[in-house]
This record gives structure tokens, C-alpha cells and sequence, in this order.
């Protein structure tokens, strides 16, 4: 089994350097082996001859200065694309993952988690797995988690259309399913009206406004944040009454 984790991250990082490859290697590994996103759990499976605190040390540094995910996705991408034909189902999933005794990590904001219906911290999580004939188990393809504080956070519509715009880009007219808690809904991929009925068939259970009202009020923002005047330019002041 580690051969075969062995293969497949040399696959996915071959265009890195040596220690980026021994790092990806390294986190894979851990991850698989201690069931674990714990630092000094992954770092106990790896058993080194370096003491613990070292290697939590090294893996935490190479974390922070990894900046090769786009390129770590696409070559991930190539090597499982095989696996695709035009009978895939793919499954859009947009949950979440709560954080209740998560304090001090970076960009927790609300989410109402699915489970308990309540709102809680944590993140919003945007998914793509790929159903085939050949294979017992889905195969992630697309993967974003994200926070509403975050630089750059739009919507989660936004989000949900990027995830869309990836399929399309990747994958040839077929079977999309918009997946949630229970109802799904079947639709092709099409950066048209299509791809707006698949995010209001969509939304969660206890309901999202429909797509349209998002899209309209990034629009009219747009237009307000060009004016520096706001709404209020738009309406015409009556004149005073006697």
C-alpha cells in the first residue's frame, strides 16, 4: 500500500523539486495512516529517527510556504481523468464542517450546519466527486473550502458557479447531479441557464434565496459601488409642498 501512495504522489508532483516531492509524500502518507489531520499524528506515523517536535517542526514550515496547490490540483486531475468517460456521474456537494471548540483558527465565520440545523463556526465546503462503472468508490475531483471573511468572498453561489465552471472546462456534455442532503436533481453541464436551475435546485433544506435575487443584488452593487453616490441618485427628490 505505501508503494502505491509512493506511485501516486511521484505522479502528482513530479514538475516539484525533491523536498516538495518528499513533503507531499510525507502529508499523504501521514493523512492516510493516522486517519488524522494532526501535525504531530501524521508526524508519528512517518517515524523518523528525528525527534517529534523536529519533524512537526519541518512538516508545519513546509505547510506555510507551499504555494504549488494549482499546480498540485491539475496534475492530480491528469492522473485520475482516465478513470472518466461519458457515462460519469458527477456529484456537486456544497456542506459545511463546524468547528464548535475551534477559538483561535484563522477565518472561521457562521455556518448552519446541516446536521443540527443550528449555527455554529466553521467553514463552507464546495465538492465534486465522480461516480464510474469501474470503480467501487467515488473519486474527488474538485474541492474548496472557504469562509464568508475571507479576502475575496462573493457568495456562496460564487462559489458553487466556480466549482460548475470546472466541470465545464474539464469534462464534456454529460450527467451533472446537484446533490444535497437528500434531493438531487439532474442536469447537463452548461454555462447557461442550466448551470442557474442546478444551483436553485440545489439549496440546502432550510432554503437559500433563489439564485436570481443573488444575482441581481451583485449586480445593482456593482452598479452603486461605479456611482459613489448610492441608490439615492436614482430617485428624483419631490418637490416641497406649500
Amino acid at each position: 500500500m505505501k508503494r502505491g501512495i509512493f506511485n501516486f504522489c511521484s505522479k502528482i508532483s513530479c514538475e516539484f523539486s525533491r523536498p516538495v516531492q518528499k513533503f507531499i509524500l510525507d502529508m499523504v502518507y501521514g493523512l492516510l495512516s493516522a486517519q488524522s489531520c494532526f501535525l504531530t499524528q501524521i508526524a508519528r506515523k512517518l517515524k523518523e529517527k528525528t525527534a517529534l517536535d523536529k519533524a512537526v517542526e519541518r512538516l508545519s514550515r513546509n505547510l506555510m510556504n507551499f504555494d504549488n496547490a494549482n499546480e498540485l490540483h491539475e496534475n492530480y486531475f491528469s492522473a485520475v481523468k482516465k478513470n472518466f468517460d461519458d457515462n460519469t456521474v458527477l456529484i456537486i456537494d456544497d456542506s459545511d464542517v463546524t468547528k464548535p471548540c475551534g477559538k483561535k483558527l484563522e477565518g472561521l465565520c457562521k455556518v448552519r450546519d446541516g446536521s443540527t440545523n443550528e449555527i455554529r463556526d466553521g467553514y463552507w465546503v464546495t465538492g465534486v466527486s465522480a461516480l464510474t462503472a469501474g470503480r467501487k468508490q467515488p473519486i474527488p475531483v474538485y474541492s474548496r473550502v472557504y469562509s464568508t471573511v475571507e479576502k475575496g468572498y462573493l457568495s456562496n453561489n460564487d462559489e458553487t458557479l466556480k466549482s460548475l465552471k470546472f466541470l465545464s472546462s474539464n469534462f464534456p456534455e454529460t450527467n451533472i447531479r446537484a446533490f444535497d442532503r437528500g434531493y438531487d436533481a439532474g442536469y447537463k453541464i452548461d454555462e447557461s441557464i442550466e448551470v442557474l436551475e442546478v444551483i436553485e435546485v440545489s439549496k440546502r433544506l432550510y432554503g437559500l434565496s433563489k439564485f436570481t435575487f443573488y444575482a441581481m443584488a451583485d449586480g445593482l452593487a456593482e452598479i452603486f459601488g461605479k456611482l459613489y453616490t448610492g441608490i439615492s441618485s436614482f430617485y428624483e427628490r419631490p418637490p416641497r409642498s406649500n
